[in-house]
């Protein structure tokens, strides 16, 4: 296509004004083939009653070229395509603004667009897959029991594995004193991985009534 339109704009083919194909000059030589919706290829003009059957087919002549952002955020997708793959409404935004653009590529940019948007389309569906399924126990329960019975709970958080002292608890949040932290943490339950319930801890009801005056704060932060 690109080749076609550099021909158009050098005057090496003409369009014809009917049917919209670009042809060899020869095909426009006669000057009877002029009417008055532009020039007609030997074909077009042959036919009968052109001038009150036919309206005229513009060539569509795309000089449209990529902006400098648009040109580096394709270079960016296609060299980690698998960085999109978020699932996040920002990366996804980026990702359609590339396809919304992509009748602007050139021949090698749209080869290597498609190969990075079948890697990031894989890329986004195992995301998605993982995510569902950390969608897991819920752990409220074991919250509750520790809660209760003032005992430590093991887990891993945000990567980290960490034994805390539940003072506080509802069904989202639970406040605990984190011994890697040294202090009173709020922590979502939902957040909580291989929730662990281990041995009874030293009550601090000082601590206690700290943490219940953070439960519903936590809600009220988070909105």
């Amino acid at each position: 296509m690109r080749e076609i339109n550099r021909k158009v704009q050098s005057g090496e083919i003409k369009v014809c004004g009917k049917c919209g194909e670009a042809k060899d000059l020869a095909d426009f030589r006669d000057g009877s083939l002029t009417t008055k919706y532009g020039r007609f290829c030997r074909a077009c003009k042959s036919e009968p009653h052109y001038s009150y059957h036919y309206e005229p087919v513009r060539a569509q002549v795309n000089e449209e070229t990529l902006t400098r952002k648009e040109t580096n955020r394709l270079l960016s997708f296609t060299e980690a395509p698998e960085k999109y793959a978020t699932g996040s409404e920002t990366a996804k935004a980026k990702v359609q603004e590339l396809v919304d653009v992509s009748h602007k590529f050139s021949d090698g940019q749209t080869s290597n667009f498609e190969s990075a948007y079948r890697v990031y389309t894989e890329a986004l569906k195992l995301a998605q897959e993982r995510k569902s399924s950390r969608r897991k126990e819920d752990y409220a329960p074991a919250v509750q029991k520790a809660l209760n019975e003032r005992l430590t709970l093991n887990m891993r958080y945000k990567g980290l594995v960490r034994d805390v002292y539940p003072y506080a608890a509802d069904d989202t949040y639970c406040i605990a004193y984190c011994t890697f932290r040294k202090e009173l943490r709020t922590f979502r339950i939902d957040r909580m991985v291989n929730v662990k319930i281990g041995a009874p801890f030293s009550f601090d009801a000082s601590l206690q009534r700290s943490a219940q005056g953070r439960v519903g704060a936590a809600h009220a932060y988070r909105k």
